[in-house]
């Protein structure tokens, strides 16, 4: 079962307590979503890839990422994708909600599947186990190796489809609704 994500061009989200902090402003948030995230401490930031035409970011003016001598060392000039540590690719689920790219996957191998058998197909996507999920035998928290520009939502697919895993999906970071 895949995770249904439509990925927002053009934008990208900045973790709380990051040194990305150099950006100057805030946005301006009218979506439930983007305010609660906005609270925690999440900034969102154009990207390369920005279209200001573009009818699914009209739901906020974005903060512009800072260049050159305005930029932290830690953001890379060229943001054609979420590349530099702590920006996060942002996505729409399938409900409409914005979901902002975690840092690991989820993924369960099949009961046979040997440990040695699951570091190699992990190493063949880039990936490492992060910690053994004590409530499922054979499942895994991995991450990438390297930080670098791979998206975790079509690693997890691609992963989903191999015939040793059950599933694997992507942690994502999300608005829950209060009861």
């Amino acid at each position: 079962m895949k995770l249904k994500l439509e990925q927002l061009k053009g934008v990208a989200a900045i973790p709380p307590g990051s040194a990305e902090r150099g950006t100057k402003g805030g946005p301006e948030l009218i979506s439930k979503d983007l305010e609660t995230f906005r609270k925690a401490g999440w900034r969102f930031v154009k990207t390369d890839e920005y279209d200001p035409d573009d009818p699914e970011l009209a739901l906020a003016h974005l903060t512009e990422v800072p260049r050159e001598a305005e930029q932290p060392a830690q953001i890379e000039e060229s943001l054609s994708a979420p590349q530099a540590p702590n920006l996060r690719r942002v996505y729409r689920n399938a409900a409409g909600q914005l979901v902002i790219e975690g840092s690991s996957i989820v993924a369960k191998f099949q009961p046979s599947v040997p440990h040695p058998r699951v570091v190699e197909l992990l190493d063949a996507y880039g990936l490492e186990v992060q910690s053994r999920l004590g409530f499922v035998k054979n499942g895994f928290q991995v991450r990438l190796k390297q930080s670098n520009e791979q998206d975790l939502v079509e690693i997890a697919d691609r992963l989903d489809e191999e015939p040793d895993i059950d599933y694997a999906e992507p942690v994502t970071i999300e608005r829950i609704e209060t009861r």
